[in-house]
């Protein structure tokens, strides 16, 4: 590979008027490329490991594709599209179930990964972008949202609302919160509109952005009993069936969880 590339650039340097050259590639110079990471020392000292368990092929339902999760914000852009845990097993599982192409064009349908002429894909760094847009689309997608279904939601939508209210105040009484919970309330409320746009907005495109942008931060327990409660007066204002108070509840929600978050981005840049 590496005295192909060596010998295309020739080529090409060739075609543009330039001297012929001869190519060549030591054997023993090759084979240490390949494992050169082997060879770095930080201060004399080995380096050690460097490249992540993720680093490696997986199959998908149709063939196999390459990750690269060497730097954090490769791992967590693929990690949050599949939504799993940060282990080989799970993105092995989860990668199973979708074909390759599909895999990558939602990479770069989602703003995940993005084409450079010449180049192919790279992973786009969140974590170097200002979420602010994000929670600014979801206060007002999301306030559209309670509005419309608070009038749209059925009793056997609250009902369910009202399980996720009751488990989320049980957790913050114990202060243990399980994976998803939160996304469960608002995916609910999104889905009992019946409107496909607003529910394909609030449980793909910007949900899975604010999972992106803040995948790998842990939340504060007090931040998610916070939550529980905001959780429990938008469900009131629902079940109210009060368009405006749902409305406000879930603004005020949003900004409150975007106030949090801006606070954790200034703790981690001081």
């Amino acid at each position: 590979m590496i005295a192909g590339a060596a010998l295309a650039a020739a080529g090409l340097w060739t075609l543009r008027g330039g001297h012929p050259q001869t190519i060549a590639v030591e054997r023993e110079h090759a084979l240490a490329e390949f494992h050169s990471e082997s060879y770095l020392e930080v201060e004399g000292t080995p380096a050690g490991e460097i490249r992540s368990p993720l680093s490696r092929l997986f199959r998908t339902s149709d063939g196999w594709v390459r990750l690269q999760a060497n730097f954090p914000h490769h791992r967590d852009g693929v990690l949050a599209l599949l939504n799993c845990e940060n282990s080989v097993d799970a993105v092995t599982a989860a990668l199973l179930t979708w074909r390759g192409i599909d895999f990558e064009s939602r990479l770069e349908g989602l703003h995940v990964l993005e084409r450079e002429p010449n180049i192919g894909f790279r992973v786009i760094d969140y974590f170097s972008t200002d979420i602010t847009e994000v929670f600014v689309v979801r206060e007002a997608v999301e306030g559209m949202v309670c509005r419309v279904a608070a009038t749209t939601m059925t009793n056997a939508d609250l009902d369910h609302l009202a399980e996720i209210v009751r488990r989320g105040k049980e957790m913050a009484q114990h202060g243990k919160f399980t994976s998803g919970w939160d996304d469960d309330f608002h995916f609910i409320i999104a889905r009992a509109t019946g409107n496909r746009r607003l529910i394909r907005l609030v449980c793909d495109d910007v949900f899975f952005q604010l999972r992106l942008a803040r995948h790998g931060t842990a939340t504060h327990a007090s931040r998610l009993a916070a939550a529980a409660h905001e959780h429990e007066v938008i469900y009131q204002a629902l079940g109210a069936r009060d368009p405006a108070r749902a409305e406000e509840a879930m603004r005020r929600h949003i900004v409150n969880g975007r106030n949090y978050v801006e606070a954790v981005q200034r703790g981690k840049s001081r």
